[in-house]
């Protein structure tokens, strides 16, 4: 495994990992959880990428987050860390939130990205699913302003993985992964829910969007996610879906392999343009 690099963007610092070279893809992890993307790593069908993983802001060791701080944002620190590596396009892979950070860069700076990878981007609030999904957020919302950080946490893990889920995430990333997500977790009830909610990603603005798309979600996904899906396939003007059997909103980290040779497939027909290139230098 490659050692955590520090990217300085101005007053920011975000720790980053590289892997392997060829075009480059990006990942834009969601909520909780900083490295669910990394089961991605090591995958036989992404062997020809460069991938650039990244903790995003109060994540591990990169900078605090702050309050309020919006999707944009957000979205501007992966378009800095673009940057910071030289790359001018790249492919951009984004699962939950990280994913609606991934449609909000391609609104922002659509000449950074090449394609979307959107693994089960949450539109909230436009779902009808919406209301529900946001009451159990609720759930662990009083958990957490009671004080009981880690039963708010581990509340939303069982949903996802079952009673077993700390041996099941330490299996597939690693054994202090629910120590990282306890000290992380002001991040998400205090920045990145609030950030959610107030996001309004419109039928207008998906139209915006004009790159390849590959929409991928799970079949056993809770509805908000099943809907969201629905929508970005009606939606966007140049996308395609699909819809793995036997997981849910964890997709990537229970069948990784299957996962990434999903994108691997939709990145080989879409290669970034000899004209463009995917460096400034």
């Amino acid at each position: 495994m490659c050692a955590m690099q520090m990217a300085r963007l101005g007053a920011v610092e975000l720790e980053f990992q590289t892997f392997g070279s060829g075009e480059p893809l990006l990942l834009i992890h969601g909520c909780v959880l900083a490295d669910a993307l990394l089961p991605l790593v090591g995958q036989p069908a992404l062997a020809g990428y460069q991938l650039i993983h990244y903790h995003r802001r109060g994540f591990n060791g990169s900078s605090p987050y702050q309050v309020p701080f919006d999707m944009s944002s957000q979205a501007a620190d992966a378009r800095l860390l673009l940057d910071h590596l030289g790359i001018t396009s790249a492919h951009i892979a984004g699962h939950s939130f990280g994913a609606a950070m991934a449609l909000q860069l391609a609104l922002d700076a659509p000449e950074r990205v090449a394609t979307l990878t959107l693994l089960e981007a949450p539109l909230l609030p436009a779902v009808a699913g919406a209301a529900g999904y946001l009451e159990w957020m609720l759930k662990m919302l009083v958990k957490y302003q009671s004080g009981l950080k880690p039963d708010a946490l581990e509340f939303c893990m069982r949903r996802t993985f079952g009673d077993d889920f700390r041996q099941r995430l330490s299996n597939i990333l690693s054994p202090d992964v629910m120590e990282n997500a306890y000290r992380d977790a002001d991040t998400f009830f205090l920045s990145e829910l609030p950030a959610m909610q107030r996001w309004n990603f419109t039928e207008n603005q998906v139209r915006r969007v004009k790159h390849p798309v590959l929409a991928v979600s799970g079949s056993e996904s809770q509805p908000v996610y099943e809907e969201s899906h629905q929508l970005v396939m009606s939606w966007l003007q140049n996308v395609e879906g699909r819809i793995l059997p036997g997981v849910n909103h964890a997709l990537q980290m229970l069948k990784p392999r299957e996962v990434a040779e999903t994108i691997a497939e939709f990145l080989a027909r879409h290669p970034i343009p000899l004209s463009v290139g995917a460096r400034t230098a």
